[in-house]
């Protein structure tokens, strides 16, 4: 009897161990993560550190533990701690998409393109549907001179966000750059017709719009599109300079001279003005 109660016993604590312990340690856990994450959003870094090693100390396989640790290191510019803990999530798990765009971001952060271009198309292996990770690896292309493999990951980020116009805008520069002024200005054209208000985007797009168009041999439609510019923004004189240059390509030179007298009218308009506190 008294062997039959010890074995009861015994069981029943190993059941605990098995089952209830490990429950409990989730949820406590789990609760540091919580509270770590909102520290982190409220900006006190270093309570979401102390909060984050504690979920370690409950679990040390944490990979959202780690992840989230280094991520509030990044916010601190500690970025050999950050890359100790995203190291410390790869070893524990060799398939994680984000502790590689992590130690990507640090590379980028520190200068080193080449390296972090690696680990963010390592994260992209591991998660090729992540649109963040492979913008960010655009602009990293783009950072280290590599414009076509820019243009190429920007290509896809916007087949799967059509409706953000800002990437419209970044293709058209590049375009602009390699001097495929075709296809800059059907961006730039985008980022015109679909902008839900005439805002400073659409000033600028029509200024790169006429950019292109003055570049390509177009000066009658670089006028028509700064026109459209200066009616959104009449103080900036960059517009103006620019429809005063393609007014002379078309030796009009009356409004070309009027166009420079706008901008000779806005520089002493802005230093007759009062000077703001």
């Amino acid at each position: 009897m008294l062997y039959n109660h010890y074995m009861k016993r015994v069981i029943f604590t190993f059941l605990v161990i098995l089952f209830v312990c490990p429950i409990i340690n989730a949820q406590t856990e789990e609760a540091y993560l919580r509270r770590a994450n909102m520290q982190m959003m409220a900006g006190n870094m270093d309570a979401a550190i102390s909060d984050l090693g504690l979920a370690i100390k409950v679990n040390p396989k944490s990979l959202d533990a780690y992840n989230q640790r280094a991520a509030a290191y990044m916010a601190q510019k500690k970025y050999n701690l950050a890359l100790e803990d995203y190291n410390k999530v790869i070893s524990i798990d060799s398939t994680n998409g984000a502790a590689y765009y992590g130690r990507g971001q640090i590379y980028r952060e520190s200068g080193n393109l080449k390296r972090a271009i690696e680990e963010y198309s390592t994260a992209l292996a591991y998660d090729p549907n992540n649109v963040f990770i492979r913008n960010e690896r655009a602009f990293a292309y783009l950072e280290n001179g590599e414009s076509a493999k820019a243009i190429d990951d920007l290509n896809k980020v916007i087949a799967q966000n059509p409706n953000e116009l800002v990437l419209y805008s970044t293709r058209a520069n590049l375009y602009r750059e390699m001097e495929q002024y075709g296809k800059a200005i059907e961006d730039y054209t985008v980022v015109i017709t679909k902008s839900p208000s005439k805002d400073d985007n659409v000033y600028w797009a029509y200024v790169m719009r006429a950019r292109c168009y003055t570049d390509s041999g177009k000066p009658n439609n670089a006028i028509d599109d700064l026109t459209k510019a200066i009616a959104i923004n009449p103080t900036d004189p960059s517009a103006y300079s620019m429809r005063s240059e393609a007014y002379s390509a078309v030796n009009d030179f009356p409004k070309a001279i009027k166009d420079l007298d706008k901008i000779i009218e806005l520089d002493e308009k802005s230093k007759s003005a009062p000077a703001k506190n």
